[in-house]
């Protein structure tokens, strides 16, 4: 996944990149050991689906004005 600077992904994510750019301690483990499984899973999956997302919506937009 190519290095996208802190401020863009503030921009396109708005406050949810600050889940991203600053980290946490976390593990998803007791969740998927109790079932849970995730539409993506890796981070850069998600990534590419929430992004390739945000420019389709951009796209219906523009063909709507």
């Amino acid at each position: 996944m190519p290095h996208v600077p802190s401020f863009l992904m503030r921009l396109i994510m708005g406050e949810a990149a600050g889940m991203i750019l600053g980290g946490s301690r976390i593990s998803s483990r007791k969740i998927q050991d109790a079932g849970y499984e995730f539409q993506y899973d890796t981070s850069e999956k998600a990534m590419k689906a929430s992004l390739k997302a945000i420019k389709e919506r951009e796209n219906k937009k523009r063909k709507r004005n």
